[in-house]
């Protein structure tokens, strides 16, 4: 017996050759060809996770060769080991793995969240949003990096002087925004003694940068570029003071309060830190219902009756956002009340009942004006005492940064590489391959290895920007460390600031490792470029690998905004199109439908955006880690000159700047 198709047609096939002959049982039992019909229609009606898996990765031939053996009576498991041992040995290890993980995940919830606050920034509040603001615009009319990055004689004074400079600026704009506390500020202090004022200012504008990554482009350069040189020997000596901070997080403000570890450790952070903040506008209803902490437990076991959390799944749900995918109306209001209950319920077990005193300068974390012994004027901080406690505010504060890091990470699920193509039957029409010098290739691949090279490349994204908290905070640390000077150079794209990253660059490593376990055959350099032409510093890698962050995504959860984001929000958008009668007959004629234009856009990105090109020379184009992420962004820039662009700017699309 021969079929073709699908499993779900072989299936449907089988199902119906035997449909009437399932009423009786006394027959099927003496037919012994039906009776194994429908065992394989069973086999295939009841499959396991780890058995779908390995059907999926199997090729057209190898499907029907299995169908066919469980037509003759043998067990799956049997098939699917014998037609390919390859795939099941790998399905399987990549099971033990995710078990494994998703164990370790659980049981360690508590020292993973102590971990995860280490390098998850707080939110800023009011008050610091507006010397944000101030401090931007100190920025924006600063010229240091074209005044300072020049070579001449005496460049270590002409820094200093851009120093006080932008210093200048900042103490103005904030003259000009209180003037009550800037006089003080001015007339009580010295230069030097503002020091721990200038600190907090720069802190705010780096902490929000991290936050929000498509905020601050060219700002944060300035202002990176401004600290680094602060850091220098010689520049400390003209300026006898320091303007770098450590970046507040959330284990840095827990850490100095009392129980503020134990919160960490509660299990209703889990809750309480889910990603979606509260849709509803009735704020007064989801305050009366926050106030009762039954509420909460009585919530939970009528979720628990209707079947929304069961074994791990409830751990699963509660350590991740509240994502409104295959749920019900109440049951995503559910979980915003629980998740708004749990808030208040460990601001109540936490918080205490002193009343927190009003800090001395517009609000920031410290008192500029609290001295430790008068005749010296030592200046102190004096609301980062470790016997003090914490309050509602601050409590609500860690939480909802953690909860911003969830949000951070929020991806959704839509694997079109995984949809459209497959890695072993490609199509003449749309098969990956590409060759040295066609189209601007300097890369030669067959279909079947560009698809594993575009899967790997996507996975190494992926997982980049799952630890870019991590990274950011070990590249501010490589870029600030005032004994790691740096240099100017000739890149070939004028003078750069070279500098090691050594930081970054055993975290690349160790991620790059990771990678290359999970998927199988690394193809390609596995170079990492940091401190030479291609990555001068460890603030050029961040600014390279936050495009690659955000809500979009082309395979499972690699997260793409400036660059692959409006591409992803134009495939979700075309069908939307396709609905109207006259797109529906624009996109027929001119791409042969709707699923065959997205096809050739993801086709188009799949060989072109991984083709190695990109590059000034051909030395420095190729596969290495930085080579694929310039290949993409080659193919942005070319994005007009392809056919299906018309469509994509019938959809909104503006270009690749992290804007629709």
């Amino acid at each position: 017996m021969v079929l073709t198709g699908s499993i779900d047609a072989a299936a449907a096939e089988i199902g119906k050759r035997v449909a009437d002959v399932e009423d009786d049982q006394e027959d099927s039992q003496t037919q012994p060809g039906v009776s194994r019909g429908l065992k394989a229609h069973r086999s295939l009606e009841h499959l396991s996770e780890l058995q779908t898996a390995v059907l999926r990765n199997l090729t057209q031939r190898q499907l029907l060769s299995v169908i066919d053996g469980l037509l003759e009576g043998q067990a799956l498991d049997q098939l699917l080991n014998e037609t390919s041992p390859q795939v099941a040995a790998r399905v399987q290890q990549v099971s033990q793995r995710e078990v494994l993980r998703s164990d370790s995940r659980d049981s360690l919830s508590a020292d993973s969240f102590v971990h995860l606050a280490k390098f998850v920034p707080l939110r800023l509040t009011y008050d610091e949003r507006r010397f944000l603001r101030l401090l931007e615009g100190s920025l924006e009319v600063s010229e240091y990096t074209d005044r300072t990055d020049v070579i001449c004689a005496n460049r270590a004074r002409r820094i200093v002087k851009e120093i006080r400079l932008v210093c200048s600026i900042l103490t103005g704009l904030v003259v000009s925004h209180d003037y009550e506390e800037g006089q003080r500020l001015l007339q009580e202090m010295t230069f030097a003694e503002q020091s721990l004022f200038f600190q907090a200012v720069f802190e705010i504008g780096r902490r929000y940068k991290i936050l929000n990554p498509e905020r601050m482009r060219s700002a944060y350069g300035k202002l990176i570029h401004f600290l680094m040189d602060s850091q220098k020997p010689d520049i400390q000596q003209l300026l006898q003071f320091q303007l770098v901070t450590p970046v507040h997080t959330v284990y840095s403000l827990l850490a100095s309060k009392k129980n503020g570890l134990a919160l960490l450790k509660d299990p209703l952070v889990r809750v309480a830190t889910r990603g979606e903040r509260p849709i509803n506008s009735d704020t007064d209803i989801e305050r009366e219902v926050a106030r009762n902490w039954r509420w909460l437990l009585r919530e939970r076991l009528r979720a628990t009756r209707d079947g929304v959390f069961s074994g791990t799944g409830f751990v699963r749900l509660c350590g991740s956002e509240i994502m409104p995918e295959k749920k019900s109306r109440s049951q995503i209001d559910r979980e915003i009340k629980e998740k708004e209950a749990a808030v208040k319920a460990l601001s109540r077990k936490y918080a205490g009942n002193q009343t927190p005193k009003q800090r001395a300068l517009f609000g920031l974390r410290f008192n500029l004006f609290s001295r430790v012994e008068p005749e010296n004027s030592c200046l102190v901080l004096s609301s980062e005492r470790e016997d003090s406690v914490l309050t509602a505010e601050e409590i609500e504060q860690c939480l909802y940064s953690l909860g911003d890091y969830n949000t951070h990470l929020r991806f959704s699920r839509g694997p079109f590489l995984h949809e459209y193509f497959s890695p072993d039957s490609p199509s003449d029409e749309f098969s990956l391959a590409i060759s040295h010098g066609s189209g601007g290739s300097r890369l030669t691949h067959s279909h079947s290895r560009q698809y594993l090279y575009v899967l790997q490349s996507l996975t190494l994204w992926r997982e980049i920007s799952s630890e870019m908290f991590l990274l950011w905070a070990m590249a501010e640390a490589d870029l600030l460390q005032s004994n790691n000077p740096y240099r100017l150079r000739d890149t070939g794209q004028g003078l750069n600031r070279v500098q090691e990253a050594p930081r970054v660059g055993r975290a690349m490593r160790a991620i790059l490792e990771r990678v290359q376990r999970q998927t199988c055959g690394w193809v390609g350099s596995s170079v990492v470029h940091l401190g030479d032409n291609n990555v001068p510093n460890a603030l050029m890698f961040i600014d390279k690998y936050t495009q690659v962050m955000g809500e979009g995504v082309l395979f499972e959860r690699a997260k793409v905004p400036r660059i692959l984001g409006p591409l992803v929000l134009c495939l979700d958008k075309l069908p939307e199109l396709n609905m109207q009668p006259a797109l529906k007959v624009y996109f027929d004629k001119q791409f042969g439908g709707l699923e065959n234009l997205r096809k050739l856009i993801l086709c188009d990105f799949f060989r072109h955006a991984f083709d190695g090109s990109g590059a000034d020379n051909f030395f420095d184009a190729g596969s290495c880690i930085d080579g694929r992420l310039t290949s993409a962004w080659n193919w942005c820039s070319s994005i007009e000159k392809k056919p299906f662009f018309p469509a994509l700017l019938l959809t909104g699309f503006t270009g690749f700047d992290g804007k629709m």
